[in-house]
């Protein structure tokens, strides 16, 4: 079995990271894990509390990366 390879895509917002990441996802044939993916229904469920963009990304980011950690 190969082994587990984990690819990270950073940067400023608006710069196409999410593009590039479902291209390559697309193109290998690799699960997508994305930060919007997991935060835009956290917004929607916990809107109503007024909870903070930054605070949802926080969490959003330790979603992902334990999904992540679980996956490898």
């Amino acid at each position: 079995m190969p082994d587990a390879c984990l690819l990270l895509i950073t940067g400023p917002p608006g710069t196409g990271k999410s593009t590039l990441a479902r291209r390559i996802a697309a193109r290998f044939g690799v699960p997508l894990l994305g930060k919007d993916t997991i935060k835009e229904p956290l917004m929607d469920v916990l809107a109503p509390m007024r909870i903070g963009s930054r605070f949802l990304s926080d969490a959003a980011f330790a979603v992902m990366f334990s999904l992540a950690r679980d996956s490898l």
